[in-house]
């Protein structure tokens, strides 16, 4: 049954990449239960001969594998179920093969800027160019420090949107910190209320 399934699913320590060996030295109540049940026992044994095989395959969206020639001479491959081929190595093993693996990602915003500065250039400045933007502008400092960054790759997200009204950018180098700070790394570790802290001068910066 489902419910004793998770049960013992539960006993194992939530650990990234723990085997099954290891789950069964550190934890007593697993330990306990394969000693008292053969079913389990049984049960554990064939999870252990399997553990660490493919479950099931998938396809990168925008992955591209290029070789120098024809690619079924480095790689077995299968045909999706929308006719596209794939190979049947992970990414790693393709890499390893010393293949090219290239993620082609569709950016929309760039279309938009563009559009943007086709509008402005029409309606305002015939010569306007997004690149002749100062990077020290004032006005849109004041912009992102609102958290008024609905539409803005990136910094549209409302933790985002509250990160930029706490931070107060006033610089490029603080929109840099704030793209990198805001990843489940630092915002689990707890950086981010420090850096604020530091940036506003409430907080002592400490170098090494």
């Amino acid at each position: 049954p489902y419910s004793e399934v998770d049960r013992i699913a539960k006993m194992i320590p939530q650990r990234p990449n723990i085997t099954l060996e290891e789950a069964l030295a550190e934890s007593k109540e697993l330990q306990n239960l394969i000693e008292n049940r053969e079913d389990y026992r049984e049960m554990f044994e064939i999870a252990r001969r399997i553990q660490g095989l493919v479950r099931n395959t998938s396809t990168h969206a925008a992955g591209v594998v290029i070789a120098p020639s024809e690619i079924w001479n480095y790689s077995p491959l299968y045909r999706n179920s929308d006719g596209s081929v794939s190979t049947q190595y992970d990414m790693k093993s393709v890499e390893e093969l010393g293949l090219l693996k290239v993620d082609f990602l569709g950016l929309r915003t760039l279309t938009i800027l563009r559009w943007a500065e086709e509008e402005i250039r029409k309606r305002k400045d015939p010569n306007f160019e997004l690149k002749n933007i100062p990077l020290n502008d004032k006005a849109t400092y004041r912009l992102l420090s609102r958290g008024d960054t609905l539409g803005v790759f990136q910094l549209e997200s409302k933790g985002f949107q509250d990160l930029l009204r706490k931070l107060k950018p006033s610089r490029f180098n603080d929109i840099i910190a704030a793209l990198a700070l805001y990843r489940p790394g630092p915002i689990e570790s707890g950086m981010i209320p420090p850096f604020i802290a530091r940036k506003h001068n409430r907080e002592k910066t400490v170098t090494p």
